[in-house]
């Protein structure tokens, strides 16, 4: 597979979970069972990136302004913090060729770039602690 494929892999996961009432694990369980031609280097990064995106929910969430960020903005944000990757390696990979995720819009790479752009300084603690603002206190 190729990067670009598994970034879309994480996508699609991702808005299977959202779409389904069932546990996330059950929908990540069936998107790769129904995929047996995923090697398991392939779906060890998918496994992992799919559930850093879901950890990181908030803080994700804070760096695009958005209480719920879809999920193609939330792993290509993920993949610009976590991966070492620049938005122009990004483009690369966001090529829409076969099975790597759709070409990047003017919009996306504009919320892209603010998001990397701010200061993790600025998050306000219970965001960096992933916990909700409620509970906080």
């Amino acid at each position: 597979m190729t990067p670009g494929a598994r970034l879309q892999a994480a996508i699609d996961i991702l808005s299977a979970m959202a779409a389904s009432p069932g546990a996330s694990d059950q929908t990540l369980r069936n998107y790769l069972r129904g995929r047996r031609y995923i090697g398991s280097k392939d779906r060890r990064d998918i496994t992992e990136r799919v559930w850093r995106v879901v950890r990181h929910r908030a803080q994700l969430g804070w760096r695009l302004h958005s209480d719920a960020p879809d999920p193609r903005t939330a792993v290509l944000t993920d993949s610009l913090l976590n991966d070492g990757r620049d938005l122009a390696a990004l483009v690369q990979l966001c090529s829409g060729e076969s099975y790597d995720a759709a070409p990047l819009s003017d919009a996306e790479r504009d919320a892209l770039t603010q998001a990397v752009a701010r200061d993790a300084g600025e998050m306000p603690a219970h965001i960096q602690a992933e916990c909700p603002e409620w509970l906080w206190p």
